[in-house]
């Protein structure tokens, strides 16, 4: 009979079958994982679809504060803040927050409740995207960003909801930033980008002084990567 905390380790087979689940992760990630944890600015760079994102966003997600240390209508903001260079890598990216997070895919049964805009997590957990014009007016008309754990947006429509007045985006509670595909965001949005990341980073509206930011802020990370410390991490 097994006792209490007594462990049974069955080595894998040498050819596993497909449908068999093991538990070792991409070199990327067990040579990034420690790195982001330890809350130092990183920057992972790695070939296409070796799992540079999930690197990123599983351990990023243990840095950010949940019920109860944190509830969602004490929010001021998202504690997360991804940047993608397009629409189509924004909804992936949702849609991987949204199952790390425990939320199911629809079946795409019409009616079918279990979607991401109206899945809200364990707790009351939130992931929103800010992609395109419609889901900035979104958040304007009403509480499409209250209580949002993470914000998945493309520079240019983060900017052009920050700078509106009465903007209902804030970075108070930004722990982390983390930018996914950075040579292409660079390319696509050189300008939005600069200006964003500077009021991301020092809490503050573009078009206000930096003196009456935080002390601290978000620090981040490229190439999709992340990281978090005093101030937001890059």
């Amino acid at each position: 009979m097994l006792q209490q905390h007594e462990l049974i380790i069955t080595p894998l087979p040498a050819h596993p079958p497909r449908c068999c689940l093991t538990l070792h992760r991409a070199e990327v990630q067990r040579r990034s994982t420690p790195v982001i944890l330890s809350g130092a600015d990183t920057v992972i760079a790695s070939e296409t679809g070796s799992g540079k994102t999930a690197a990123c966003l599983v351990p990023v997600l243990s840095r950010l504060d949940y019920p109860p240390a944190l509830f969602p209508d004490d929010l001021e903001g998202p504690q997360l803040l991804l940047l993608v260079p397009s629409f189509e890598l924004g909804v992936q990216a949702c849609l991987l927050l949204f199952k790390l997070w425990g939320g199911n895919i629809s079946s795409r049964t019409p009616g079918d409740p279990a979607n991401m805009f109206s899945y809200t997590g364990p707790a009351g957990i939130k992931v929103r995207g800010v992609l395109n014009d419609e889901e900035v007016q979104m958040a304007v008309a009403g509480r499409y960003l209250q209580g949002v754990h993470a914000l998945v947006a493309t520079p240019d429509m983060a900017l052009a909801l920050l700078t509106l007045p009465d903007s209902p985006l804030s970075f108070q509670d930004l722990r982390v930033i983390a930018v996914d595909e950075m040579d292409a965001l660079l390319d696509a949005y050189p300008a939005s980008f600069g200006q964003l990341m500077d009021a991301a980073v020092h809490r503050h509206t573009p078009s206000s002084s930096s003196s009456g930011s935080s002390a601290g802020g978000p620090a981040a990370a490229t190439a999709g990567g992340a990281a978090d410390g005093d101030q937001p991490d890059t």
